[in-house]
């Protein structure tokens, strides 16, 4: 594949996760770019930025989703600074923690709200319900979390960013979804221009015919009075 083929096949997928501080959105992120856990993770204070790319094969054609992450502030006193990363994000993720359901309720109530008034109109959204290596301790069960998902076509996973499990599902359904999306409007644009094309030549090939149909007539009325 030359550097051509590969510009062509790099799409570039805006994330921006939101929810609750303490839900363990950084971590996700570090564990989905570094496969690592840090138990001491700090809050995240503004914004913090991460970016990875993933190949898909996708009919026989290799397809590159670069994920470009933002993981922002659970504060609700940063939300104005959050809603600045909101504008061209392809993808928005709401991560909450199963032992706190007042982090659920908020993200409905806030988060998703925030989301929806400030993101693209065709944001792809995702619901990561974190933490469930604490089933022990659960909150919010995951059919709780699965009809919000599903009431609100969103792609859900519960997650743990301490054993790594959901988090590489969760971002690869997201990558597929958005590719999908992708090359639908791409084959959409490309069956117009050859509509328009298709067209054009039908506009050329009659215009042609009725000169030539003047021309035989001109032929046949030459010299008559």
């Amino acid at each position: 594949m030359d550097e051509d083929d590969e510009d062509l096949n790099l799409h570039l997928c805006k994330i921006v996760m939101v929810g609750q501080a303490a839900v363990g959105k950084t971590c996700i992120m570090i564990r989905f770019m570094q496969d690592k856990f840090d138990p001491y993770q700090k809050s995240t204070v503004g914004a913090s930025y991460a970016d990875k790319s993933i190949k898909y094969n996708i009919n026989n054609n290799e397809e590159t989703v670069k994920f470009m992450i933002w993981d922002t502030s659970g504060m609700e006193r940063y939300s104005a600074l959050t809603r600045s990363f909101y504008a061209d994000a392809k993808v928005a993720i709401l991560v909450y923690d199963i032992t706190d359901k007042s982090s659920f309720e908020r993200g409905k109530e806030f988060w998703f709200k925030e989301i929806i008034n400030n993101c693209p109109n065709d944001i792809i959204l995702g619901l990561a319900g974190n933490k469930i290596d604490l089933y022990n301790q659960e909150e919010v069960s995951e059919d709780e979390a699965k009809k919000f998902a599903e009431s609100n076509h969103m792609i859900y996973y519960g997650t743990s960013a301490l054993s790594g499990v959901g988090i590489n599902d969760l971002f690869n359904e997201i990558g597929k979804k958005y590719l999908k999306k992708i090359l639908n409007k791409k084959n959409d644009i490309k069956q117009k221009d050859n509509n328009n094309k298709k067209n054009s030549k039908n506009k050329n090939d009659s215009k042609s015919v009725k000169l030539k149909q003047m021309g035989k007539n001109k032929k046949k009325t030459k010299g008559c009075c």
